[in-house]
Order: C-alpha cells, then sequence, then structure tokens
C-alpha cells in the first residue's frame, strides 16, 4: 500500500512539474508585464521569484530607473 502511495505521489508530482513547464517564460517583458497586469485574475504565487528575476534580469530592479 506505501508503494502505491507513492507511486501516486511521484506520477502527481511529474505532472505538476510538466504543467509548470509547459507555462510561458518571463523572457519578454511584454509576458511579464501582461502577467503583472493581470495577476489578480489567475494569481499564480509559484511564479512570482520567476517573475521578480525576469524583472531583474530585465533591469527593472536598478535603482528605480524603469520602475
Amino acid at each position: 500500500m506505501k508503494t502505491l502511495a507513492r507511486s501516486f505521489a511521484f506520477v502527481l508530482a511529474l505532472a505538476c512539474s510538466l504543467s509548470l513547464a509547459a507555462e510561458d517564460d518571463f523572457s519578454d517583458v511584454n509576458a511579464l508585464g501582461r502577467w503583472v497586469t493581470y495577476y489578480y485574475l489567475n494569481p499564480e504565487p509559484h511564479r512570482v521569484a520567476d517573475a521578480i528575476h525576469a524583472a531583474s534580469s530585465h533591469g527593472f530592479m536598478k535603482n528605480g530607473q524603469k520602475a
């Protein structure tokens, strides 16, 4: 029974990771902007760290220049 539960947990984790990988990344400034703008309609707290990293790499975290 434990083996069955572990197998189920593994398959569930794999499915979740694949769905997260299917989401668009924030390589485009417009994609990042759309995600931030419409966050309230579809909150995705698991992507906040990626959004902050993308904003930083696009230059949005440099002394408020683009803020």
